[in-house]
């Protein structure tokens, strides 16, 4: 990639945008350089086909999908869904909130990693929630995945319990907005 990454706090070059089918293969790129990450550091996360392009294609449909743009080009992918999962019911901890906004699919270009993209595109999702009348944020990761649990502490997060969804058990996370 010929861009120049932004130096750590220069989140004034980021912008957030709702993601088009023309963002599709990119935001398979991003999804497919998460998955090579997690299986060359041993994370037993996404190996097992998910997320695939077809979630990838509700995501943009639904209108949840969005990018995160650099200098005109996509270096961040994320979800947004509106409203509980059936997923979170299989909680096995407790959830503080009933009207929350969920994360999911947040990937960060390789080569721009570290430099606040995730903390950027996690904030635009809060504040997505907030004007969309949500009281809390969620997400989960596995276990494994301490990059992303280190940040949700970092962000403010409370590790709400272990759910089950994508076949493993994850770490639920959760803020109150």
């Amino acid at each position: 990639m010929a861009l120049r990454p932004p130096q750590r706090g220069m989140n004034g070059q980021l912008s957030m945008r709702r993601a088009g089918l023309s963002d599709a293969s990119r935001a398979s790129e991003l999804i497919l350089q998460a998955k090579t990450y997690f299986r060359s550091h041993g994370i037993d996360m996404w190996q097992n086909g998910y997320p695939s392009e077809s979630d990838r294609d509700a995501d943009i449909a639904e209108g949840g999908a969005y990018v995160c743009m650099y200098q005109g080009t996509v270096v961040g992918y994320v979800y947004l869904h509106y409203g509980e999962e059936d997923c979170h019911r299989t909680i096995r901890g407790r959830w503080e909130d009933r009207n929350p906004a969920v994360f999911h699919r947040s990937v960060v270009d390789e080569s721009f990693k570290g430099l606040g993209i995730g903390k950027f595109m996690i904030g635009f999702a809060e504040d997505a929630a907030r004007a969309a009348g949500c009281t809390s944020m969620r997400t989960e990761t596995g276990e494994q995945n301490v990059v992303m649990r280190g940040l949700m502490h970092r962000l403010g997060y409370r590790e709400a319990g272990i759910m089950t969804f994508d076949g493993s058990d994850k770490v639920a996370f959760e803020k109150m907005l």
